[in-house]
């Protein structure tokens, strides 16, 4: 069974006791001895980004384009997460980002590039242009909900016509695997 509730920030870090009291009532044949208090003292933390943040997520009012994100660990086990941005130039050419970062807290900045160059059913691998896509930073309120904020580079605004800094757009998650709700712990 879990029971889910917001704290205000300042909670964090405190003791708090938590619990149930089963009440007795003689309509009901129940007793005193029957009654009880369960508590137990809870050591309230923020959430931790883990892989069951992992999915495609996108602004519900803006539907069409969105976010794919996988947060799992790189070769060496420490934390990854890795975002694609599907979205849209100014003449509403479809294009798409990619980034990866490291999760810290409830949050993960990204440096998105922008690959272009490559010809369709062509792999040269020289032909491939990595531009700056310019920086993104994800924060999560739980595994289902976050905002978005987006700084464009020099080049997404020039060759994207990506001109605008978004400032915490809210983004929910639209679809997700079951997945862990924190990474391994190494302790």
């Amino acid at each position: 069974q879990d029971i889910e509730f917001t704290l205000p920030a300042e909670y964090i870090g405190e003791l708090l006791q938590f619990g149930f009291y089963n009440d007795s009532s003689t309509n009901l044949g129940q007793s005193w001895a029957t009654a009880s208090a369960l508590y137990d003292n809870v050591l309230l933390d923020s959430i931790e980004i883990g892989p069951a943040h992992s999915g495609s997520w996108f602004n519900v009012n803006q539907s069409g384009h969105g976010f794919s994100m996988e947060f799992g660990e790189a070769a060496d086990g420490s934390p990854l997460a890795v975002i694609y941005w599907y979205t849209f130039d100014s003449m509403g050419n479809p294009i798409f980002m990619v980034g990866s970062g490291v999760p810290d807290g409830q949050q993960v900045n990204v440096a998105f590039v922008s690959p272009n160059g490559m010809i369709y059913g062509e792999f040269d691998p020289t032909t491939v242009e990595r531009p700056d896509g310019g920086t993104a930073v994800f924060v999560f309120a739980d595994a289902d909900n976050a905002t978005f904020s987006y700084t464009p580079s020099a080049f997404s605004e020039s060759e994207w016509g990506h001109t605008t800094p978004i400032e915490n757009l809210p983004l929910v998650k639209l679809f997700g695997i079951a997945a862990d709700k924190n990474y391994p712990s190494t302790d």
